[in-house]
């Protein structure tokens, strides 16, 4: 990947001089060759009274292109240095935060990642949070809309991780524990953030998913949680079965390709939608 692996001279200082907005009202980023883009892909909740979704939320993930290219995501993220990790980080939220509520309802949720390994202090987790909160209310996200998912990636140091659990609870926004089962995110985690929601690694998901006895540990997970008041959410639901299994073993949440495929596409406006458990299609159907 050429100019994105390299602290760039002359980076913009300010995350909102790399903001770009379209004619059509949708922000881009840009960092050295790169152009960046708000890709959502929604999350469901299941209705047992008719059987059937609706819309959630979504979750904010950015499309990067190079030279009208795309590029993979951990490609992109990996190469980005050390300096730049925390605007990066910051571009990335933004610009999520911008274009949410061109697309989704006052009553949906934005799902956003955070990695508290990029603010490296707490002066600097401060500062930023200082001015994410006026910047969500500025753009019609209210705090309890704003899902913030707490990455898998093991941390430099955990009293920073702590302090921004302790800051994101002040302001009043949801804690999510991204990737459940994978690498450090697991109980020891839960235990130390106690997050409002919990999404299983969709991987981890399909695993437990394949066989009745392992169904039966994904569901023992699920009611633990549950047990603490923690919503469940199921990541990596590719076919009805999958989806029947995460409501059979009480899931809350659902999100995975077979639902919604994350997109780009920038409508006047994002109308509610029911999604419909298909009955003639391993795909579960969007209605």
């Amino acid at each position: 990947m050429q100019g994105c692996n390299a602290n760039i001279p002359g980076r913009p200082e300010f995350v909102s001089d790399a903001l770009t907005q379209l004619p059509q009202g949708q922000w881009v980023g840009q960092y050295s060759n790169c152009l960046m883009q708000s890709a959502y892909q929604l999350v469901f909740e299941y209705n047992p009274l008719n059987n059937s979704f609706f819309e959630y939320g979504s979750e904010g993930l950015v499309r990067v292109e190079e030279n009208n290219s795309l590029i993979p995501n951990n490609r992109f993220f990996a190469q980005i240095p050390d300096p730049d990790q925390l605007f990066v980080e910051c571009l990335c939220q933004a610009l999520h935060i911008r274009n949410f509520r061109k697309r989704f309802d006052a009553d949906k949720r934005l799902f956003v990642n955070f990695n508290s390994n990029a603010y490296k202090s707490v002066e600097n987790m401060d500062r930023e949070l200082n001015f994410l909160i006026p910047v969500i209310k500025r753009h019609n996200i209210l705090p309890p809309n704003l899902v913030v998912e707490i990455i898998e990636e093991e941390v430099g140091d955990k009293n920073t991780l702590v302090y921004l659990i302790s800051r994101l609870r002040e302001v009043g926004v949801k804690i999510a524990l991204d990737d459940f089962g994978v690498k450090a995110s697991n109980f020891y985690r839960y235990s130390v953030i106690k997050p409002d929601i919990v999404k299983i690694d969709g991987e981890i998901f399909r695993q437990l998913a394949s066989e009745k006895p392992t169904r039966e540990l994904l569901a023992t997970i699920i009611n633990i949680f549950k047990s603490n008041q923690t919503a469940v959410l199921a990541e990596g639901v590719e076919t009805k079965e999958q989806m029947n299994i995460a409501i059979e073993c009480g899931v809350d949440l659902l999100q995975g390709f077979g639902l919604h495929k994350p997109s780009v596409e920038f409508p006047d406006r994002k109308q509610p939608t029911v999604v419909a458990v298909s009955s003639h299609n391993e795909q579960a159907a969007v209605g």
